[in-house]
């Protein structure tokens, strides 16, 4: 099924940026909510996963590496949420993402109650609040996702 769907995705032949569709394609996408844990392929399926996840008016999403905010602006835009969080740890890509997110804004395609950006150490963040808790990376190593699996398993 996840073959078929990657497939019919692959053939609308949307433009993207080479490296982002060569980031994309390489993907993991790990998803702990409540009392599972997803891992899902590329960022594409953010929509069917967004559904299956069922969130809503009481959920706080967390993207934790979110880089320029694609994943928090789409969740922000599709899902009425309480509050939608990125957390980034790089300085231009969390300018970027207030960038968008200001625009967005403006031509008023945020649903979300709360949407922001931090440029902060997901790792040393408060993340109390969080009822939706991703991220999307293969930068990280697997020593280090056991130490971000430790940190949110409590929530």
């Amino acid at each position: 099924q996840a073959a078929a769907f990657r497939q019919a995705q692959a053939q609308k032949q949307r433009p993207q940026e080479p490296e982002a569709a060569t980031a994309a394609e390489n993907a993991l996408t790990f998803v702990l909510t409540e009392d599972r844990l997803e891992v899902r392929d590329p960022p594409e399926l953010l929509p069917e996963m967004l559904e299956r996840l069922d969130l809503g008016e009481r959920d706080t999403f967390y993207d934790l590496g979110s880089g320029v905010g694609k994943v928090v602006l789409q969740t922000a835009m599709t899902v009425r949420l309480r509050r939608c969080v990125g957390i980034e740890l790089a300085r231009s890509r969390v300018r970027t993402a207030r960038s968008m997110l200001r625009r967005a804004r403006q031509e008023k395609l945020i649903v979300s109650r709360r949407c922001v950006f931090a440029n902060a150490d997901f790792m040393a963040s408060d993340l109390s609040d969080a009822t939706c808790v991703y991220t999307c990376s293969t930068a990280f190593s697997l020593r280090f996702m056991r130490m971000l699996a430790r940190k949110i398993e409590g929530l």
